[in-house]
């Protein structure tokens, strides 16, 4: 009860963050044709060499808790395969990747291995304003609801699967990530992150391979 409590508030915040952004540029505003900056990084996914010990539970990623974004657009789209994607991008879309992800690097050689359990979300975003930051999620959310982007997400976990998991992953027949949709993204990481612990029936713990630049 808590927990749907402090959704609904956050959901509010960001439906009062919507009305003060129309109010400065007008909610019917046509979306800029110059798109946001990407910051683009080739990505890679490093493999142990053999005899470097690979973590097997949540104890041995000891790295902690980190949420890293990751950004592409067409000229860094091959990259998306190392997240088990391969897109054709056209001039002004963009895929936003975030992953909250329990971790451990690896420095088994000079290129660090990174393994982690977690939650990936996918952004595909086919229109925003040059204005939006793109890693701020609450910021993006408030202008889809304002009509201003239009962006769908995929929800997905990395390296933790079973019954229990399956219970929470977020459910919409849209996708579309409007204030809703953040809402019941955030509200789906808070559960699942929840659950990334040792001997917990119901959920498996099985730490994957996370690409890095």
């Amino acid at each position: 009860m808590i927990r749907k409590f402090s959704v609904l508030i956050f959901a509010l915040f960001l439906l009062t963050s919507c009305d003060q952004l129309a109010k400065e540029g007008g909610e019917g505003e046509t979306v800029d044709e110059q798109m946001p900056e990407v910051e683009v990084k080739e990505y890679k996914v490093v493999a142990p060499p053999a005899g470097c010990q690979l973590p097997k539970t949540v104890a041995d990623l000891d790295g902690g808790l980190k949420k890293i974004f990751y950004q592409f657009n067409k000229n860094n789209q091959g990259s998306l395969a190392l997240f088990g994607k391969e897109m054709q991008l056209g001039k002004k879309e963009m895929v936003v990747i975030v992953d909250y992800m329990q971790y451990k690097d690896m420095d088994c050689e000079e290129d660090q291995s990174r393994y982690g359990v977690g939650v990936r979300l996918f952004l595909h975003i086919e229109k925003a304003s040059r204005k939006i930051d793109l890693n701020n999620l609450p910021q993006l959310a408030a202008n889809v609801q304002l009509g201003r982007a239009s962006v769908r997400y995929i929800f997905q976990t990395i390296g933790v699967t079973g019954p229990k998991i399956n219970d929470i992953l977020p459910k919409s027949n849209t996708n579309t990530f409007d204030v809703e949709g953040y809402a019941n993204v955030i509200r789906a990481v808070d559960q699942v992150q929840s659950l990334i612990r040792d001997g917990i029936d119901g959920v498996n713990i099985a730490p994957q391979a996370i690409p890095t630049n």
